[in-house]
């Protein structure tokens, strides 16, 4: 990441564990006095119609002091989760994963499902699950508006195909117009690179990914 000059991350469990709970703190302070700062945890998976297990969900992000959960709740535990959203007035984003999510495919799925909960609970675009939805990403960020607390950007050579991630520039994703509606709609959020290929040598392509997004940001008047 300081080859990258980034300091915002999106962590995931296996990054910071969940348990030991006491051990959640000074983990995450690892990450802060390395210069990173934590900009949201997940994806978490909320599956379980449970107080207990979201509550300790919620625990786990207060103690790391991360202000945003990037979300996979379930339809029916949405309600309990709302709850807590409330109580630990932490904001959650909820992901959407495309096609094979039988949950919230597209941004529009889980518009329809919160609509008329509490407003810190959100949405996670993920450009790439959107596109695969059949949804334009760029109407996606449009519709959803001031309740979009995080986005996961990637590029896809094929817009209906999930095997066919490439570095972010190199396909069909409408970059320069995701980032104009982001503009347009005030967003305050981050834009975190999922780059999902190349496990063995994933910095090229994730060098190349911030330097397109920097080109159409600078190309854009903006910093």
């Amino acid at each position: 990441m300081k080859q990258l000059k980034t300091p915002l991350l999106n962590l995931k469990d296996v990054h910071l564990p969940m348990k030991p709970a006491d051990q959640v703190p000074v983990r995450a302070a690892e990450y802060r006095d390395a210069g990173l700062t934590l900009t949201a945890a997940g994806t978490i998976y909320f599956d379980k119609d449970d107080d207990a297990d979201i509550q300790s969900k919620f625990d786990y992000v207060k103690a790391a002091g991360i202000p945003v959960i990037v979300a996979m709740p379930t339809r029916q535990v949405l309600p309990r989760v709302e709850k807590f959203v409330k109580q630990y007035d932490i904001k959650l984003a909820i992901h959407n994963h495309g096609p094979e999510d039988k949950q919230f495919p597209s941004p529009l799925d889980v518009l329809e499902a919160i609509k008329n909960m509490d407003h810190r609970i959100g949405f996670c675009i993920d450009v790439g699950h959107t596109m695969r939805a059949g949804v334009d990403p760029v109407e996606a960020i449009k519709k959803v508006g001031p309740r979009l607390y995080d986005m996961h950007i990637k590029d896809l050579a094929d817009g209906k195909l999930k095997e066919s991630q490439v570095a972010v520039g190199d396909g069909v994703m409408p970059v320069p117009a995701i980032f104009r509606a982001l503009v347009d709609i005030g967003y305050k959020g981050n834009v975190d690179l999922e780059y999902e290929i190349n496990a063995d040598d994933p910095m090229p392509g994730v060098v190349k990914s911030f330097a397109y997004m920097r080109g159409v940001i600078a190309g854009m008047g903006l910093k």
